[in-house]
């Protein structure tokens, strides 16, 4: 498909179009046309000249640690910087841009552009850093101006509704591996400014991801097809035959948990560079939420098991929904137990009531938590943690995309805090200073003890920091060194 060299790109030299172009001139003469085709095959067996390699270029795109509009000039910077080989995309803090890490990127990786998105960045550029700005007021405009700065012609692209964060993040993720453009548009239709633009390029086929009401624009010789969620981008890919040897798995709004570092940027950059897909979290996310307990009651609760030491109640109420706990210890084996008045009868011997050790599942109204009895040594017996969602409910969701691939992939990476992404409560840690939590259990796809993918967990502090990882990372053969090779950080 062909591409164009924006204007902080240089020019490359003849394309094989160019080369097709030549053969379909006037024919020469047999001695001619053998001469001229001798010469090219002697001017390649000396070394002519090998085709240009991809211009080393990066976007720095100012991002809020909230969702917002600046995070769809981010994703379709993403698209853009795939197109041009690696997605090279580091979010930026706008008041205070110039970290001393990003600087050390930026010396070791060499760029030969360092593209600014946005209003200009304040004070002035650090020497060294050969910075161009694209002015950008709008996501839409940011989105238009990097596909017609990227792409001379485009039969595809992928537009998305930015209204659901979920199918944003696995649209770009689509576009960057299709290596075409991405546009944001809203459930009632695509803005006028995208339909110029998909005009321009020469658009005849538009994938549009969670975006139902995006119908063909009138006089447009254009066919649109509706992706309804983000296993559908990945059942996509693969039609594509874009092998998905990568699932990141990571949640659009970090659990909904306000403070929590934003990670969910920096999946879609491993995705995108690693051959991959993003696997949205759906869930609601609640990490080690704490219920306390009163005094030691002096009477047993009716329907409680036997309690070594005595029993505790206590109140839980999640999403409207209370309920009456009851907290024990085992006699024969110390450990600590729960049972939950799911019926509301005051009773604690119900269906699916307990006793429910750590690492067990309880069902509260519509969701699942696990139960945790073993956060704190110094505090069991006296308080309940919930966690939802389950670690079957995240193997379920992977087995999905595993099934929607047609294939095991063979890495996983888990991208966010355990706020956004819990990690899976694995059981009882008696005998310690706090439970056993792990990722293992994410990375199985069969019934054996031994796992099945190779699996890791990426956090960072804050967005900037996640996103400059994810950078570091995919060019990681770019930016090493020996200095580089004989040091290390511990944390």
């Amino acid at each position: 498909m062909p591409r164009s060299t924006s204007s902080w790109l240089p020019q490359a030299g003849p394309t094989h179009a160019a080369l097709s172009d030549r053969a379909q001139q006037p024919r020469r003469g047999k001695l001619a046309w053998l001469a001229w085709a001798l010469m090219c095959s002697a001017s390649a067996c000396v070394g002519s000249a090998a085709p240009a390699a991809p211009t080393r270029l990066v976007f720095l795109a100012p991002v809020s640690e909230r969702v917002s509009p600046e995070d769809d000039v981010f994703l379709s910077a993403v698209a853009a910087a795939a197109s041009n080989g690696k997605p090279v995309v580091c979010a930026v803090d706008a008041n205070s841009p110039w970290r001393p890490e990003l600087l050390d990127y930026l010396r070791r990786y060499k760029p030969d552009r360092v593209v600014w998105l946005g209003p200009g960045p304040k004070g002035e550029t650090p020497p060294g850093v050969a910075l161009a700005v694209m002015a950008v007021d709008t996501a839409l405009e940011g989105a238009c101006k990097l596909a017609t700065t990227s792409w001379r012609r485009s039969s595809k692209a992928v537009a998305y509704n930015t209204e659901d964060r979920a199918c944003a993040l696995s649209a770009a993720v689509l576009a960057a591996r299709m290596r075409v453009p991405l546009f944001p548009c809203s459930p009632d239709g695509l803005p006028d400014k995208v339909q110029q633009c998909i005009a321009q390029l020469g658009v005849t086929r538009l994938l549009v991801v969670c975006a139902p009401a995006v119908q063909r624009p009138p006089k447009v010789r254009l066919s649109v097809e509706h992706l309804a969620d983000a296993l559908a981008v990945a059942r996509r890919l693969a039609r594509e035959r874009l092998a998905v040897d990568y699932l990141a798995v990571a949640h659009p709004l970090e659990g909904g948990n306000g403070g929590v570092p934003r990670i969910s940027l920096s999946a879609v950059l491993l995705a995108a560079g690693r051959g991959g897909a993003v696997v949205p979290l759906p869930f609601d996310t609640t990490w080690k939420r704490r219920f306390a307990t009163g005094k030691p009651v002096a009477r047993a609760p009716e329907g409680a098991g036997p309690s070594k030491a005595g029993h505790r109640v206590g109140m839980i109420e999640v999403h409207g929904t209370a309920r009456a706990f009851a907290v024990g210890q085992d006699t024969a084996n110390d450990r600590w137990w729960a049972q939950f008045d799911l019926n509301g009868d005051g009773r604690f011997d119900g269906p699916g009531e307990g006793p429910i050790r750590t690492g067990g599942v309880v069902a509260i109204g519509d969701t699942r938590y696990v139960v945790d009895l073993d956060v704190l040594e110094n505090e069991r017996g006296s308080a309940v943690w919930l966690t939802a969602p389950t670690p079957g409910d995240i193997v379920e969701l992977i087995g999905q995309y595993r099934n929607a691939i047609g294939r095991d992939p063979r890495y996983l990476c888990l991208a966010g805090w355990p706020e956004a992404v819990p990690l899976a409560i694995a059981g009882n840690a008696q005998g310690t200073d706090a439970d056993l939590v792990t990722d293992h259990p994410y990375a199985q796809t069969d019934a054996d003890p031994f796992v099945d993918l190779a699996f890791a967990r990426f956090v960072a502090e804050d967005v900037a920091s996640g996103t400059l990882l994810a950078c570091r990372s995919l060019t990681f053969d770019e930016i090493s060194d020996r200095a580089l090779a004989a040091t290390y950080a511990m944390a």
